[in-house]
C-alpha cells in the first residue's frame, strides 16, 4: 500500500511538473503573441490573436490547478473546468487561423460550428460530469479535425511550413487524446498526455504567429 501511495504521489507530482511547465510556455507565448499583434491594423485578427491568447493561458492554467489541490472538493471542481476548458482552447486554438485563411461564409460558419460543439463540450464537463469518457474523447477528437472541413482553400494560403506545424499539432494532439484514455490503467501515461499537448500547442503557436507575420491588413 506504501509503494502504490508513494507512486500515485510521483505520478500526481509528474502531472503538476509537466502542465506548470505548460503554464509558463503559454505565458510567455501568450505575452509574444500579443506584442508581435499589438501594432496590427487588422482588428480581426488582433481579437482572434487575444482569444487565442487567453484560452492558451486557461487550458494550462486549469490543468495545473487540476493537480495542485488535495481537497477533494477543489480537486473535482477544477478537473470538471479543465476537462472542459480544452473544448474552448480547441476553438480558441482555431480562431485566429481561420480569420488569417479563410473568408466569406465559409469563415463564419466554420467558426461558429467550432465555437457552438466547444460551448456544448465545455457544459457538458463543467456542469454534467467530470469523468473522460469515449463520448468526451469522441468529442474532442470530432472538434480538433473539424475544419479539414475547409482543407481546400487552408491547403491554398498556408505556406508549407504552416502546412507541416499544423499536421504534426493535429497528430500530437489526436496520439495524445488516444493516450488519455489509458491514463488510469498505465502508470505516468496523464503525464505523457501533458507533454503531448504542450507538443501540440508548440506546434499550432508557430502556426499563428505565422498568421501574424504574413497577413496583410
Amino acid at each position: 500500500m506504501r509503494n502504490s501511495l508513494k507512486s500515485l504521489a510521483g505520478e500526481e507530482f509528474a502531472n503538476f511538473l509537466t502542465h506548470g511547465g505548460g503554464l509558463l510556455f503559454a505565458l510567455v507565448g501568450a505575452a509574444v503573441l500579443v506584442h508581435a499583434v499589438a501594432d496590427s491594423p487588422n482588428e480581426a485578427l488582433k481579437l482572434g490573436c487575444w482569444v487565442y491568447a487567453a484560452a492558451l493561458i486557461a487550458v494550462y492554467a486549469a490543468s495545473t490547478l487540476s493537480h495542485t489541490f488535495i481537497d477533494p472538493a477543489r480537486r473535482s471542481f477544477f478537473r470538471s473546468l479543465d476537462q472542459g476548458v480544452i473544448f474552448l482552447f480547441i476553438a480558441g486554438n482555431f480562431t485566429p487561423f481561420a480569420i488569417a485563411y479563410l473568408h466569406g461564409s465559409m469563415l463564419w460558419i466554420l467558426l461558429s460550428l467550432m465555437w457552438v460543439g466547444a460551448s456544448i463540450g465545455f457544459a457538458s464537463k463543467v456542469f454534467w460530469t467530470h469523468r473522460v469518457e469515449s463520448t468526451a474523447v469522441t468529442h474532442y477528437l470530432a472538434l480538433g479535425w473539424l475544419p479539414v472541413i475547409a482543407i481546400e482553400p487552408i491547403l491554398r494560403a498556408l505556406p508549407a511550413s504552416g502546412i507541416f506545424w499544423c499536421i504534426a499539432g493535429g497528430v500530437c494532439y489526436t496520439v495524445g487524446t488516444v493516450v488519455l484514455t489509458y491514463d488510469t490503467k498505465v502508470p505516468y501515461f496523464h503525464a505523457l498526455w501533458h507533454l503531448l499537448v504542450i507538443a501540440g500547442s508548440f506546434c499550432h503557436f508557430l502556426v499563428v504567429m505565422g498568421c501574424v507575420n504574413s497577413t496583410p491588413a
